[in-house]
């Protein structure tokens, strides 16, 4: 009886892991790209100078952010910074996202209104790796763009 039953679960899980994968990859309009940090310089004794390791490409696709909360704010000299949380579902596959990995919203298809492209996030939580076969949802920290940039 239980290898029916495990053959039932297999073969819906074939019918609907496409059907899942499919949806979620059409739900997510942000084009993101994480990266891990490189983590010491090394140095070169014949030169006399500091290099800097490359930094891991993690992720490049398509994303869904939402905002999770409104975050708090810092002041520094005369001018206050608003810090937001969102959540941000990626496909899955390939090296897993993890904690302090940094995240750039390349581009925004569904709006140039949000002001997102160009964002950088920090990685604060791996919330769900991998559910369902199709993706992670990981939760971000970032600070709003300064009002003096030009």
């Amino acid at each position: 009886m239980s290898d029916l039953l495990s053959a039932l679960v297999m073969g819906s899980k074939k019918y609907a892991d496409p059907i899942a994968s499919s949806y979620a990859a059409g739900n997510r309009p942000f084009t993101v790209r994480i990266t891990r940090p490189g983590v010491l310089p090394t140095y070169d004794r014949a030169t006399k100078v500091f290099t800097n390791p490359a930094d891991e490409l993690v992720y490049d696709g398509p994303g869904r952010l939402t905002t999770a909360s409104g975050g708090g704010s810092t002041v520094i000299g005369d001018e206050e910074t608003q810090f937001s949380t969102v959540r941000l579902s990626i496909n899955g596959g390939g090296t897993a996202p993890r904690r302090d990995d940094l995240v750039l919203v390349v581009d925004d298809a569904q709006s140039q209104a949000t002001h997102i492209a160009g964002r950088v996030f920090t990685v604060l939580d791996v919330e769900v790796g991998g559910h369902y076969g199709i993706g992670f949802v990981l939760s971000l920290s970032g600070a709003e763009p300064s009002r003096r940039t030009v």
